[in-house]
């Protein structure tokens, strides 16, 4: 028994010492938070940040946007970013409408970037934008639906239909 509170004196103590150099690393932490005005910091790589990647899953990590021509398979543009790329797409045609001087293009997405503003730009843009719409979740408790979406794009009606019929 003496042994075992010996062993948590020494801990304690050990805690106690350490605290006030705890402490002064976390202030410094908070005052580089300050400093830099962005809402987070990384302790493994400086530029990274936490990121939803899907549903409340996160990430520490950054985001990739590309740009490519589908024809030849040849990279035309990319960014590297460190927030979530949901309002990407409309930044992403606007930078491929300025690269290939022309907006004679079609912009394909998948379902993350179902932004109505995002939608709303390419479209201003005067982009042919098809976006996937996303799905409803397996754990969902809504009722079976049929979702169709109208869209506008370069002049043309579309209707696109998802769910259960």
């Amino acid at each position: 028994m003496k042994e075992e509170s010996d062993v948590v004196s020494i801990q304690a103590q050990m805690f106690i010492i350490c605290m006030p150099i705890a402490k002064a690393a976390y202030r410094e932490l908070e005052n580089q938070l300050k400093e830099s005005g962005q809402p987070q910091i990384s302790l493994s790589d400086r530029e990274s940040r936490q990121i939803m990647v899907r549903n409340n899953i996160t990430e520490v990590s950054y985001n990739v946007q590309s740009t490519i021509d589908a024809k030849n398979n040849i990279p035309i543009d990319y960014k590297v970013t460190n927030e979530n790329d949901s309002k990407a797409m409309g930044n992403m045609v606007q930078r491929a409408k300025s690269i290939l001087r022309t907006s004679g293009f079609t912009a394909l997405y998948d379902k993350g970037f179902h932004t109505g503003s995002e939608l709303k730009t390419a479209q201003d843009l005067g982009v042919e934008t098809i976006v996937a719409i996303p799905g409803v979740p397996s754990t969902s408790q809504a009722p079976m639906w049929v979702l169709c979406l109208l869209l506008t794009i370069s002049g043309e009606l579309g209707i696109f239909c998802q769910g259960k019929y």
